[in-house]
């Protein structure tokens, strides 16, 4: 069994007013956790344990200022929608919304994770057609019951272009990028290619038929290196809004490792979230495509 990376990384917002990043004294949290050490240590399964970077920290811009910190902000907005203190409905257009902006974000890294996106994509439209077809339930679980009371889970499967399958397929695609995360945040550098064939080999292959397996592997193959996919991550984000610190080399790695940790831990919150709903709701799918 493999041992448990665990992170250090400030408390997530619980409520909408700290979304982004902001506590209500109106520092970040960021600098709020340097000041005090009141990290949480997030474990996620995948390789033994990470130091935090080293380099000297700069003042963060209010906005992420780099593409993984873009990501992370999507899915840290989900935050107080999810877990068993979460007062509503996780709302579908911020779920949904989130997953676009991975994808957008993801081009950028290679082809290997177009191939991600395309299936991102035609997870993400299934669960708004089904949102749609559905009357726009009030939020992520009310539209599964009502999935549930149409009779979605069939004896051994589920219904095609349900948005449950959907949520499901999607799921496994973001474990599959958890653990490529992983390994980039990994700062002894583990070859990705190998990375990414465990990660496919864990979340993924199960429940992939030949054709899929073949198109998969031979993507993984031609992986970039992980120096590769980090500069792409440490890229300023496409909208042009963000203010920018100046700072070296050195500094912008450092912030850009420390977007990913981000991400990673608000990402397997979302995962962690949806498959406990996923599971209580007695969902599920084990058919090979």
């Amino acid at each position: 069994m493999q041992p448990s990376l665990v992170v250090d990384y400030p408390k997530r917002p619980t409520a909408a007013s700290d979304i982004g990043g902001q506590c209500r004294a109106g520092s970040s949290c960021f600098e709020r956790c340097l000041r005090s050490s009141a990290c949480l240590r997030i474990p996620i399964n995948g390789v033994a344990c990470l130091q935090q970077p080293t380099e000297p920290v700069v003042a963060e811009a209010k906005k992420s200022s780099t593409l993984v910190g873009v990501v992370g902000d999507a899915w840290r907005t989900l935050l107080p929608f999810v877990g068993p203190g979460a007062a509503e409905d996780l709302p579908v257009e911020m779920l949904l919304s989130a997953i676009e902006v991975q994808g957008d974000a993801s081009r950028h890294l290679g082809a290997f994770m177009l191939l991600i996106v395309k299936c991102d994509a035609a997870n993400a439209k299934t669960i708004r057609v089904a949102w749609e077809r559905h009357g726009r339930p009030g939020g992520l679980r009310a539209l599964l019951e009502a999935e549930v009371a149409n009779g979605v889970q069939q004896p051994t499967r589920l219904e095609e272009g349900s948005a449950a399958l959907a949520l499901l397929w999607s799921l496994r695609m973001k474990e599959f990028w958890l653990r490529m995360a992983t390994g980039l945040a990994d700062e002894k550098g583990p070859n990705m290619n190998a990375v990414g064939l465990e990660a496919y080999e864990t979340y993924v292959e199960p429940y992939h038929g030949w054709t899929l397996r073949r198109i998969f592997r031979t993507s993984i193959r031609g992986l970039p290196g992980r120096e590769y996919l980090l500069a792409k991550m440490e890229m300023p984000p496409p909208a042009g809004d963000v203010a920018l610190p100046k700072c070296t080399a050195a500094e912008l790695r450092a912030r850009c490792l420390r977007d990913l940790i981000a991400c990673l831990n608000d990402t397997q919150e979302f995962v962690q979230f949806a498959k406990a709903m996923l599971d209580e709701l007695q969902l599920k799918d084990d058919r090979r495509l």
